[in-house]
């Protein structure tokens, strides 16, 4: 990922971000930006990314297209990787709030 093409870290875009998680209209490119925003207050680089592989799909995009189709086989998986999705956003909401972002 390119620097130049990272949101900034503040509670608008984290705001954002949740409510497009939330809504199940996120794209490939938020994923990244909330993997980069983890990674910028010290998490493991690709958080998200690697659990989404963990949990069987290949990437961004087979996670995205099978949470959207409600795909019937994988519903444990999909609210695992939600689960984190949520909590990893808590956690970077928190610190920016902490820090005043």
């Amino acid at each position: 990922m390119k620097t130049m093409d990272n949101p900034s870290l503040n509670l608008k875009n984290i705001n954002d971000l949740e409510a497009k998680m939330i809504s199940n209209s996120a794209v490939v490119k938020d994923y990244e930006h909330l993997d980069y925003f983890i990674s910028s207050i010290g998490g493991n680089t690709n958080y998200i990314k690697n659990i989404i592989v963990q949990n069987g799909f290949r990437d961004y995009d087979e996670y995205i297209r099978l949470k959207t189709s409600n795909s019937e086989g994988t519903k444990i998986q999909l609210a695992k990787i939600y689960g984190s999705i949520m909590g990893a956003l808590s956690v970077v909401k928190s610190y920016a709030l902490k820090n005043n972002f």
